[in-house]
């Protein structure tokens, strides 16, 4: 018929003797130990957080960038924009000191 039955091969046609070097061959598997794991998904959720933290910022400081002089051209918005998002940080440090302790809108 179709299988052969010698005694020298498995069931999948290799013989005895190679599949008995495989497996001594073989090394175990690497596992992570459960700490591990979980210091890899905190580290992974607080570098989102940040980025997100970071996105938050860049985007708060560009549209109030946009929207403090409305009566500037396109050219200076959009530049003003663009530095404000770049250097958001320093810029919303900026923003807090001339809204809330100078009282300047």
């Amino acid at each position: 018929m179709f299988f052969k039955t010698d005694n020298n091969l498995d069931y999948y046609g290799f013989s005895n003797d190679d599949t008995k070097q495989l497996d001594s061959q073989m090394k175990p598997i690497k596992t992570i130990s459960v700490q591990k794991y979980i210091l890899n998904v905190f580290l992974i959720c607080m570098t989102f957080l940040i980025v997100l933290i970071l996105l938050s910022m860049t985007i708060i400081s560009a549209y109030y960038a946009w929207n403090e002089f409305p009566l500037d051209s396109l050219i200076h918005k959009i530049i003003k924009s663009f530095m404000a998002g770049l250097f958001s940080p320093i810029y919303m440090s900026y923003l807090f000191m001339k809204l809330h302790l100078f009282k300047k809108k």
